[in-house]
């Protein structure tokens, strides 16, 4: 008979295949649209003229609203994930929890590529409109998105592996 809920429930994140599917939708969503802009407009907007203008519509947009959101929350959202990040390595490195060390290792390049975006906000919001400008950052920004993206997972699974290596019952 179980003797808490967490009896019932298998907090093992790395052997979990739940875990790696959402590692692998995580990363997949991020890299897909730097700045909420799908990539797909971003490259065809050295096609065509209306293509351009509409990535710069879109551009426009999506960083009116992300500078909007730093104006009015930006110190409670830090302040949030600091506190979030703060929580998830004491549970890890104090407690020993496999789950707060997943979800550390999640969502501490996830903090990264906040920032990274806000940066790339707030370079974009200087820019005039200027098509092959706005290409060039958003596409420095989802290489880099991509490179923490696969440096991310690369460690995630190497540090998985281990931690099923060591605490597994053979």
């Amino acid at each position: 008979m179980p003797y808490s809920v967490f009896d019932l429930i298998d907090l093992r994140s790395f052997s979990s295949l739940w875990y790696w599917v959402l590692v692998a939708l995580t990363w997949a969503r991020v890299t897909q649209a730097p700045l909420g802009v799908p990539y797909d407009m971003v490259e065809r907007a050295g096609r065509s003229a209306a293509a351009g203008e509409d990535l710069l519509v879109m551009a426009r947009l999506q960083v009116r609203r992300r500078r909007a959101m730093a104006t009015r929350q930006g110190a409670v959202l830090v302040g949030l994930w600091a506190f979030v990040l703060s929580v998830l390595t004491g549970l890890t490195f104090w407690y020993g929890s496999e789950l707060s060390f997943s979800l550390l290792l999640l969502a501490a390049p996830l903090a990264w590529v906040t920032w990274m975006t806000q940066r790339a906000a707030r370079d974009l919001a200087a820019t005039g409109p200027d098509v092959d400008a706005v290409r060039l950052r958003l596409r420095r920004l989802k290489r880099w998105i991509q490179a923490v993206a696969l440096i991310t997972v690369f460690i995630t699974a190497v540090v998985g592996m281990y931690y099923n290596l060591v605490n597994s019952s053979f």
